[in-house]
């Protein structure tokens, strides 16, 4: 089994309460200091895994509005996946149709550890691959950011927002 594998059903099947945050990026709603980039996704996604990284487990990656940008978009999310600690859970969230979409985590691809299936909410069955597809049922708490500005002037104050709501 593989270690990132291993890791997942270890955090699905401890006691441990988990919490996790989902991004979804929508540019009309990030901070204005992250809008003026020409390719804000990346900088607004790194922000808030360097300021939440200590309180999660899981981040859940929306593709759809990362693909809203087109190739800048995927680019950024391939970034920001990476950009995420090794003792942290990185999906994508389609919701997929078939098992061939868990070539999707493949390190040739966006690199993520698992993607969400089509017929389960955003808490529902994880797909993950490795030499072969698993399937994992999961109620994971989630906190979307992107898609709402949170009343922050600047990103330093929404990822103290967001830390909040993790806290509470």
């Amino acid at each position: 089994m593989h270690r990132k594998e291993k890791l997942l059903h270890t955090l699905l099947t401890s006691e441990q309460q988990l919490s996790g945050i989902m991004l979804a990026p929508v540019v009309s709603s990030l901070p204005l200091a992250i809008q003026r980039y020409d390719d804000p996704f990346l900088p607004f996604g790194k922000a808030v895994i360097q300021g939440t990284r200590d309180l999660v487990q899981i981040y859940v990656f929306d593709l759809a509005a990362y693909l809203a940008l087109g190739g800048a978009g995927a680019v950024a999310l391939e970034r920001t996946i990476r950009y995420v600690d090794e003792q942290i859970i990185t999906i994508i969230h389609g919701p997929f149709s078939r098992q061939a979409f868990a070539g999707l985590t493949d390190i040739i691809s966006f690199g993520a550890d698992a993607v969400t299936g089509l017929d389960t909410p955003l808490t529902g069955v994880v797909t993950v691959s490795n030499h072969g597809v698993h399937l994992v049922s999961a109620i994971i708490p989630l906190i979307t950011v992107g898609q709402q500005a949170e009343g922050a002037a600047d990103m330093p104050e929404y990822v103290n927002r967001i830390r909040e709501r993790l806290l509470t």
